[in-house]
């Protein structure tokens, strides 16, 4: 929910050189060098909230990592359910209070 202020993922820099090898093929990206590939992925993957790590990931690291981050998503997803939640009730309140001056002014007119 918060990219730039949580992390949402983790890569290692291998797998930024297969992302950038793999854009290498695409048309639009066909012109840019290795280098400058790999920079767009680095500054695609912080802007998402994906962190970069020098080393290749430890697999205790990251399940751990994944434990977190499901109880974080859990949080979001209450936060979220909530809000919709309380904006459906505004709503409601809304078409009701509309209903009642509709029907107050029927009655006026008869």
């Amino acid at each position: 929910m918060e990219p730039g202020h949580q992390v949402a993922g983790v890569i290692s820099l291998k797998h930024v050189y297969e992302i950038a090898k793999f854009k290498s093929n695409e048309i639009n990206c066909a012109h840019k060098s290795m280098k400058e590939l790999c920079i767009n992925v680095i500054n695609t993957a912080n802007r998402n909230g994906i962190k970069i790590v020098k080393d290749d990931i430890d697999p205790e690291e990251l399940a751990e990592f994944l434990e977190k981050r499901a109880l974080i998503n859990e949080e979001e997803v209450k936060i979220i359910a909530e809000k919709k939640a309380a904006k459906l009730m505004r709503a409601a309140n809304v078409a009701a209070a509309a209903a009642a001056a509709a029907s107050a002014e029927k009655d006026k007119k008869k």
